[in-house]
């Protein structure tokens, strides 16, 4: 999305009126959705990185102990991350149709700055 930005700025365009609400909240969703996403891989890496130090079938002991305790919280909260990302997406969706249904042309969807 920032590459298209940059690309609309280098040709001086903008949206038009018409469909500047609908890009804005498309955008939005996008960024929404890329935080959600970025949080699922994080939670991803955390909960990979615990498996290292403490695998189920650890000598010590700990192993299986720690898997309700640490990884449960782990993946409901993955899982509510999901949730956001899947909302986002369908609103993007939504979005794009909302915008490209009725094929408008470049000059429907962009005006060049003054």
């Amino acid at each position: 999305m920032e590459q298209i930005r940059f690309c609309l700025r280098t040709y001086g365009l903008r949206p038009s009126g018409k469909y500047a609400r609908r890009f804005h909240k498309l955008d939005r969703a996008y960024r929404h959705a890329a935080d959600a996403a970025g949080a699922i891989l994080r939670k991803s890496e955390e909960t990979y990185s615990r498996y290292d130090l403490y695998p189920p079938d650890s000598k010590d002991g700990a192993g299986g102990s720690l898997i309700p305790e640490f990884y449960t919280p782990m993946m409901e909260e993955a899982g509510e991350r999901f949730k956001v990302l899947s909302e986002q997406l369908m609103q993007m969706v939504e979005l794009h149709n909302a915008i490209f249904s009725s094929e408008p042309g470049i000059g429907e969807l962009f005006v060049v700055k003054k």
